[in-house]
């Protein structure tokens, strides 16, 4: 793999993607050599926020503040506005991959993850550059990235993006020097999660005629718990609900297509046409024939 070719890749493709409510848009992703013809990158600053990783030699930097060595193993970030210039220290090259990004915050009420997101704004505006230690194995990340823009096999975009998120999120748990956070997370009640799970459990199998035993063995709980937690949530028994879900693809069977209620009754669970007539006019008052006939008429 030729790095600097894998560099040219990358900073081809159009990385310009969310995490979270954070829209993040890379303008760079490269190695940056520096030797006896290339020492110095001179002062300069950008809108955006830079990650200098030192792969190798070592550098010195310079901002307004003050100055201070980086060396292989370790990495530093100038956020907006700080100005700063590099400068090879000694004879031996030095190599540093380098993300150049815009990092920015959605004004969308829908993202919940607020707080946490806010954290890692927190430490990313730092406007006091330092060298750390990579203890997070950042750059074993970016050769992962390099490695998917040289390889192209499927899903390698979705992948650098990945491996992106990891790396900024790695580099912020660095920077800010802490094990713990002090900020709230997004919550599920218990009860929602579950509900959610039930639902999508009878949504993908009441074509096998499923019945609360069913339900109770797939979630490991009591058939109490299951009726406890769907009449909590929706008001009705487990039966009910059921019962209610079947119902409705079956009405949705006989108003989008001209399928025997034989067929429709194998599709949806039931074992025989008869079954299927008993239940739907518990239910509606109609047969499914009188059902179809009645809207039929009544889009007309």
């Amino acid at each position: 793999m030729d790095i600097y070719i894998s560099s040219r890749d990358i900073m081809s493709l159009d990385l310009d993607f969310q995490l979270d409510a954070l829209r993040i848009n890379i303008l760079w992703f490269r190695a940056q050599p520096f030797n006896k013809d290339n020492p110095i990158i001179v002062r300069h600053r950008h809108s955006s926020y830079e990650f200098h990783y030192i792969v190798e030699g070592r550098n010195r930097i310079f901002t307004d503040e003050r100055e201070f060595l980086v060396n292989k193993g370790q990495f530093y970030l100038t956020g907006p506005g700080i100005f700063h210039e590099q400068r090879l220290v000694g004879d031996s090259p030095s190599m540093e991959y380098a993300i150049n990004c815009d990092i920015e915050l959605l004004n969308n009420k829908e993202y919940g993850n607020t707080e946490e997101i806010q954290a890692i704004l927190d430490a990313l505006n730092n406007d006091d550059p330092r060298a750390v230690d990579d203890t997070c194995g950042i750059v074993k990340l970016m050769d992962e990235v390099f490695k998917e823009a040289s390889r192209r096999e499927i899903g390698f975009y979705s992948r650098i993006q990945s491996l992106i998120c990891q790396i900024i999120i790695q580099s912020v748990r660095i920077l800010t020097d802490s094990n713990s956070n002090a900020y709230k997370i997004p919550q599920r009640s218990t009860s929602y999660a579950r509900m959610e799970q039930i639902h999508r459990f009878i949504e993908d199998n009441y074509s096998e005629g499923i019945t609360l035993n069913d339900i109770s063995k797939h979630m490991f709980l009591s058939r109490r718990q299951i009726n406890r937690i769907v009449k909590h949530n929706t008001g009705k028994t487990a039966k009910e609900y059921i019962d209610g879900i079947r119902l409705g693809h079956v009405k949705r069977a006989l108003l989008q297509g001209d399928e025997t209620v034989a067929w429709i009754a194998d599709k949806c669970g039931f074992s025989s046409e008869y079954y299927l007539s008993q239940f739907f006019k518990r239910h509606t008052g109609m047969s499914p024939s009188q059902y179809r006939n009645a809207m039929a008429k009544a889009k007309k």
